[in-house]
């Protein structure tokens, strides 16, 4: 065997453990001189490789020794070519890490703030909701005693055991309303508006649909109505 196969062999071995331990198909490891003759001229010398690790290899040359030569610094540039990308990959994959747990921290954070802010705003929504519908709670309560009054009737809100209030002539007026609260206690099952302006001393307890808000309304003989704030 000459020096120049003894190399040969030697890069085909380096060749074989650098691919190893990747995905490769056995193709991957052999390389060939094929002797070609034809047409009465002299024998061509092909270089020849096929595999999936690195391009598809056909050169052809006048002597075998050139071929010998060709093959020999083909083994090694895809030996160099092979070192420096698994460099890379190595470089690529510690820079990964580090750069996963940093970003994984921040984006945790990040995901943190923007829900809290949700929830807090969400809270802050629902909040104003129900101040809203609160308000107009008691103007609605106002108004069913003024009602009372200028048609000289009594008025009766009669509550079910849910305390959904279910004797108005409409019962959708209030659905605006309760939409956004919740009547959860009541002193009694109804509330009188008299006809002379004055109401039956009682009290209303609502809440918010989320339960974080609570009032009492308390409604007094001579008709004052209000909340605790």
């Amino acid at each position: 065997m000459t020096d120049i196969q003894k190399d040969i062999v030697k890069l085909s071995e380096q060749w074989h453990d650098l691919i190893s331990g990747d995905h490769h198909k056995d193709k991957d490891c052999h390389w060939y001189i094929e002797t070609r003759w034809s047409y009465g001229e002299q024998p061509k010398y092909r270089v020849l490789h096929h595999g999936y690790v690195t391009d598809n290899i056909e050169i052809t040359c006048v002597s075998y020794e050139t071929a010998l030569m060709e093959l020999k610094t083909i083994l090694k540039r895809a030996i160099e070519d092979k070192k420096s990308w698994k460099n890379y990959q190595n470089i690529m994959i510690g820079k990964s890490k580090g750069f996963t747990l940093i970003e994984i921290v921040l984006a945790t954070t990040i995901l943190l703030s923007i829900i809290a802010a949700i929830v807090i705003n969400f809270d802050s929504f629902n909040g104003n909701r129900y101040q809203e519908a609160r308000e107009n709670l008691k103007t609605f309560l106002i108004n069913k005693r003024h009602q009372a009054a200028y048609h000289q009737k009594d008025i009766e809100l009669s509550f079910d055991e849910e305390y959904t209030i279910n004797s108005l002539e409409n019962p959708d007026e209030l659905a605006a309303i309760t939409n956004d609260l919740k009547i959860i206690e009541s002193s009694a099952t109804k509330i009188v508006f008299f006809l002379d302006g004055t109401i039956e001393e009682s009290y209303i307890i609502t809440s918010s649909n989320d339960g974080k808000i609570t009032n009492t309304f308390r409604i007094n003989v001579i008709g004052k109505i209000d909340y605790d704030k």
